[in-house]
């Protein structure tokens, strides 16, 4: 964008025309899924890791635990706005054990890619985390959103190498939970991903 002297000839009729570029406009706002098993997963127990379980564990199980959420076909420009961005879950149990403190991340890559080892979780690369902290009471299928997260969204949109019709992915780890105070979100393995979590931008 800017500014151009246009030197125009006096008495004649010109035609101009206009593009006009809007970074939101069909291009962002939406619900984006995980598509398969492996999309999402958790760790837990100082050690597990599992992408084909039926549920996630948020907060701490006894020990720290960690969970992902790949998210296919992210249709939203390179360098785009993003005003709005958070995860709904749907709980799988009633769970009301406190004090639940996490840190919501985005894999900072350009096109994401679901780990499939505690190894590979525990090295991904991240973006700034958003704090999603005092995580209330849930109850059984009703439906939780993370604190906004659309500022870690937002560098990975940035990144150079990104495109629209990437994969983003969702990693969240315990910021400093009370022990055994956690959630489980269901994943999409659950009841053929008829309660898997979903991105909304």
């Amino acid at each position: 964008g800017g500014y151009q002297d246009i030197y125009v000839e006096p008495n004649t009729e010109y035609t101009i025309t206009f593009w006009a570029y809007n970074p939101t406009d069909g291009t962002g706002s939406g619900i984006y899924y995980p598509s398969a098993s492996g999309d999402d997963g958790t760790t837990w127990g100082g050690g597990t890791f599992d992408s084909s379980v039926e549920y996630a564990y948020i907060g701490n199980a006894g020990n720290a635990c960690g969970s992902f959420v790949k998210f296919d076909n992210v249709t939203i420009f390179q360098g785009a706005i993003v005003s709005d961005a958070h995860v709904e879950f749907t709980s799988s149990s009633n769970l009301s054990g406190t004090t639940v403190n996490t840190n919501v991340y985005f894999q900072d890559a350009d096109d994401a890619t679901a780990p499939t080892t505690l190894s590979g979780y525990n090295g991904l690369s991240l973006t700034a985390g958003v704090a999603w902290d005092s995580i209330p009471t849930w109850t059984t299928l009703g439906a939780y959103d993370t604190s906004d997260i659309s500022t870690a969204l937002k560098e990975v949109v940035d990144r150079s190498g990104f495109s629209s019709g990437n994969s983003v992915m969702v990693v969240i780890n315990d910021d400093g939970s009370s022990s055994n105070a956690y959630r489980l979100p269901r994943s999409i393995d659950y009841s053929y991903g008829t309660y898997k979590p979903e991105l909304h931008v």
